[in-house]
């Protein structure tokens, strides 16, 4: 499956859904991924077949030097390209014997599975493989060229180790006697940390007595000192209330003279004050003949209409007073209305509620 990259919106594009891409994006440069070729969107949709895998990274197609490296071209020299790189590859290609003929494709040289005959040539013809082939196949080449004498020296050195061997089994009571010596030092080890912990538990429970004995004489000492500055502070307190209250009588006996004429001064203030409230409010109060034939013609409107604004019943009012209109006339038939449970006033207006 080919697939594209946009050079306008940079996204990748298998080739089935270049149609719908072309749709929503404006780009008209489309790179194919395996080949770097880039297409225009009418080419882009005849470029159906491109260089496989094996090409691609075991013979270095796209690579420089490649014979895809500046774009893969559709025709002839394209399918005869691979042939001779892929013929030259598998002359270069070292230690075959290493390689599997059949699945699992396996490389037992350098103990690499692959998923195809394909990607195990590639693998093969890697520089790490190479290394690894040259080596082993050295390897062995020195093992066929050692001399008998090789095999005499392993012998004689597999029968010193039976005969190391045979000694160590022929001694089982001095291991059992090592073992039992071990076992003895390490119970004893044991018991000295035991012992070690006791004392360091003693050390800590006796140190930590002896700090709270010190605290506590400390506290003793500090709540003694706290006890005597408290007395002393009592004491002068009480002197102070004493004292005090000797003068406190002379300083009431003052203030009581000075505060008298001050008293009665404001005591004939507020007799002022008090008469002139008296005075403002019987002024300000409307006059009740005036009053309520107001009252009536309000509720007359206000039972036909079933509810008027604040502002209409005062141009009402205005209209009806005869000369005599206030805003305390008008607040007035307001406050009566109100009081009498027949109106309510919701949003600056006047609602009727007395058929409720």
């Amino acid at each position: 499956m080919v697939w594209f990259y946009c050079d306008g919106c940079c996204d990748t594009i298998k080739k089935p859904k270049l149609v719908n891409h072309f749709r929503m994006c404006g780009g008209h440069a489309f790179t194919c991924v395996d080949c770097s070729r880039t297409f225009d969107r009418q080419s882009a949709q005849g470029h159906s077949t491109c260089v496989s895998e094996h090409e691609k990274y075991a013979l270095g197609a796209t690579k420089p030097g490649g014979y895809a490296a500046q774009g893969y071209n559709d025709g002839a020299q394209a399918a005869a390209a691979p042939a001779a790189a892929a013929a030259g590859g598998e002359q270069e290609v070292i230690g075959l014997q290493f390689l599997a003929e059949r699945p699992p494709w396996r490389c037992s040289c350098c103990n690499v599975s692959c998923t195809s005959r394909d990607t195990l040539l590639g693998h093969a013809s890697g520089v790490k493989h190479k290394r690894r082939a040259r080596a082993a196949l050295g390897l062995t080449n020195q093992q066929q060229q050692q001399p008998a004498n090789g095999a005499a020296d392993a012998d004689k050195q597999a029968d010193a180790a039976g005969a190391a061997g045979d000694a160590k089994q022929d001694t089982p009571a001095a291991a059992a006697a090592a073992a039992s010596e071990e076992q003895g030092e390490e119970q004893q080890a044991s018991k000295k940390q035991k012992k070690e912990k006791k004392e360091k538990k003693r050390k800590q429970e006796a140190d930590a007595a002896a700090d709270a004995k010190q605290e506590a004489q400390q506290q003793q000492a500090a709540e003694t000192d706290d006890s005597k500055n408290s007395k002393k502070s009592k004491k002068e307190k009480k002197n102070k209330k004493q004292d005090e209250a000797a003068a406190e009588p002379a300083v009431a006996t003052a203030a009581a003279a000075e505060e008298q004429p001050e008293q009665e001064a404001s005591k004939k203030d507020k007799k002022k004050k008090d008469k002139n409230s008296k005075k403002q409010q019987q002024q300000q109060q409307p006059d009740p003949a005036v009053l309520q034939p107001l009252l009536k013609v309000a509720r007359k409107k206000l039972k036909k209409k079933g509810s008027m604004a604040v502002s209409k019943l005062q141009a009402l009012l205005q209209e009806n007073a005869n000369g005599g209109f206030s805003t305390e006339l008008v607040e007035a038939v307001q406050q009566q209305l109100l009081g009498s449970g027949e109106v309510q006033l919701k949003d600056a207006t006047l609602h009727w509620q007395a058929a409720n």
